[in-house]
């Protein structure tokens, strides 16, 4: 989360494959699966099968009631 809000990653942009940022962060596949999902509430995601996860556009966010 804290490169989206650096700036890191730019829309459009795909992040890295849950793969290696899983080995960077020492955590499971797993637990970077639900990491996103997390990062997905507060940042737009878009998660193309695969593709990848790609930061999208701020106004492309869907807002989500309930």
């Amino acid at each position: 989360m804290a490169d989206i809000e650096t700036g890191k990653f730019s829309p459009g942009q795909r992040l890295p494959r849950r793969e290696d940022l899983a080995r960077e962060s020492g955590l499971s596949q797993s637990a970077v699966s639900c990491a996103l999902k997390r990062v997905a509430r507060k940042h737009p995601l878009r998660f193309v099968p695969g593709e990848g996860v790609f930061l999208d556009e701020p106004n492309k966010r869907k807002e989500v009631s309930g």
